[in-house]
């Protein structure tokens, strides 16, 4: 019986052209990683929080955290004021 099923299932899938399974796959990772109309992720196979939910707190909490990751953090700070420095400077853009 199991084995029925399997094979049932394999020649299903042959059958579905590489477009159906391309739009199968894309809805699929769209409906995990978008949230829904309520602002909530819908619910992946793998979690019921949705697989990128539990890597969203670890970016802010990098730098916010003392210790370790500052060290290798702080000569990445010099340059966080660089940065608004640059579109001051806008050389490029004006003499157009």
């Amino acid at each position: 019986m199991r084995s029925w099923l399997l094979s049932h299932e394999t020649n299903e899938r042959k059958r579905s052209s590489p477009r159906e399974m391309l739009l199968f796959f894309f809805r699929r990772s769209v409906e995990t990683s978008f949230p829904n109309e309520t602002g909530q992720l819908t619910a992946g196979p793998e979690s019921p929080e949705g697989p990128l939910s539990p890597a969203r707190p670890a970016g802010p909490s990098i730098p916010c955290s003392p210790g370790g990751p500052a060290g290798p953090e702080s000569p990445r700070r010099p340059r966080g004021p660089s940065l608004p420095a640059a579109p001051e400077e806008p050389g490029g853009p004006t003499m157009p």
